[in-house]
């Protein structure tokens, strides 16, 4: 403001000792102009948050409200794939181009009963034990002290902000982080784009930080202004290139996704997922999950802490083109969210039993209301995470029950 004035300031004393009306009207519109524009900036600069609404900005980096509102109306109707790569094979629909022969299991085995809304199976309460179970050190510690390389590790691009409609929390990444320990990933980088310091997440992962388990990146200079290439991509490729080579899959996803296997749901079930397609003869250079949205209303989060624990209602079938990929970063060519470029090999879509992503999206296609006769047709009950949730809570004690339950945004 300051400097715009001082720039002004001649223009200011020519006006007042000029002779011409006009010249005088034209350098006050000038100095004006001027100060508003300073006015707007400095507004900006401290409300960045507000120009980011929760259910356009983004966690994780969701996609915008316009591209939410296109994919709603091919919720279930949506059978196109996009095609990124060099090759591009739907399992199940397309014969593979040198990829295992894979056949879709497209049963149903969720719960026959009609439900009316999201209600929760018989879940065991969690039980606080200041003893880890044996049993639970399995996998609750997964990658504390561990070096590269890695067989398979996850990338995050996260935002976490109180004005979220989702209401995903710290908590909620903490609990996602202990999912990925249970289903075998080694390793997380976690670029956090916060806009404001306060929403920095550095303080509370600094205990997976210190376990070696998480790889910290302050993202906050691509932060804002939010753009899928300059923020999302731009932090998956950042990984590709620094960390490509420490491991032999990457995935990408969000705090709300999920990988899940209907036909695996012991521990470690994601390493003996993709090792079949680590044969010497295999050219899978990418595998994609199937999104299956987990609507309706959640179950009250103080009964209900856990994400998974909330929603039970998903989608029919996969509810649009929007696969999210795990992949071999050193053959690829370039990253984006749903399907990398691929310099070397093919890409899959695999069979919803073999792997998909439970998409814990809540309430958004009922503008967060209560749950509607169209959310209810749309969706089934599936209690098929029921056995992970049981384990989860079983194993609470591995980081404490404040850790995994509290609600916190930093």
């Amino acid at each position: 403001m300051g400097s715009c004035m001082m720039e002004a300031a001649p223009l200011f004393v020519r006006m007042v000792t000029g002779k011409s009306l006009i010249r005088k009207t034209f350098i006050v519109i000038l100095l004006a102009v001027c100060v508003m524009t300073k006015l707007v900036l400095w507004w900006i600069s401290n409300n960045a948050e507000l120009l980011l609404p929760a259910n356009t900005a983004f966690v994780g980096g969701r996609t915008r409200e316009r591209r939410i509102k296109q994919d709603d109306k091919h919720l279930i109707n949506a059978e196109g794939i996009r095609h990124d790569g060099r090759h591009l094979v739907d399992v199940g629909r397309t014969m593979t181009r040198n990829g295992p022969a894979l056949v879709a299991d497209n049963t149903d085995n969720s719960s026959k009963t009609n439900y009316s809304s999201n209600s929760p199976p018989a879940v065991i309460n969690a039980t606080t034990s200041e003893t880890i179970d044996e049993s639970c050190l399995k996998w609750c510690r997964r990658g504390d002290g561990a070096k590269p390389p890695y067989y398979v590790v996850a990338v995050l691009l996260v935002r976490i902000y109180y004005a979220d409609k989702a209401k995903l929390t710290t908590r909620e990444m903490i609990q996602w982080l202990q999912y990925l320990r249970y289903i075998g990933v080694e390793h997380v980088y976690v670029y956090d784009a916060y806009v404001n310091k306060k929403e920095s997440q550095r303080s509370v992962l600094k205990m997976f930080i210190d376990d070696d388990y998480v790889t910290y990146i302050d993202w906050s200079h691509k932060a804002y202004p939010y753009s899928i290439r300059g923020t999302q991509v731009a932090a998956y490729q950042d990984c590709i290139n620094k960390w490509g080579r420490d491991s032999v899959w990457q995935a990408a996803i969000d705090i709300d996704e999920y990988p899940f296997s209907v036909n695996d749901t012991r521990e470690n079930f994601l390493p003996r997922i993709l090792k079949q397609f680590d044969t010497p003869d295999s050219e899978v250079a990418e595998v994609t999950m199937q999104n299956y949205l987990f609507l309706g209303k959640p179950l009250n989060d103080t009964k209900h802490p856990l994400l998974i624990d909330r929603l039970w209602r998903r989608t029919k079938r996969h509810a649009n083109a929007l696969v999210k990929p795990i992949y071999k970063p050193t053959r690829l060519r370039g990253a984006q969210v749903h399907h990398n470029y691929i310099r070397n090999g093919v890409s899959i879509n695999l069979p919803d039993k073999l792997l998909r992503m439970n998409h814990y999206w809540g309430a958004r296609l009922q503008n967060w209301g209560d749950d509607t006769k169209e959310i209810l047709d749309k969706t089934t009950q599936d209690s098929s995470m029921e056995v992970i949730v049981n384990e989860i809570q079983r194993c609470e004690a591995c980081l404490g029950q404040d850790s995994l339950y509290s609600k916190r945004w930093h």
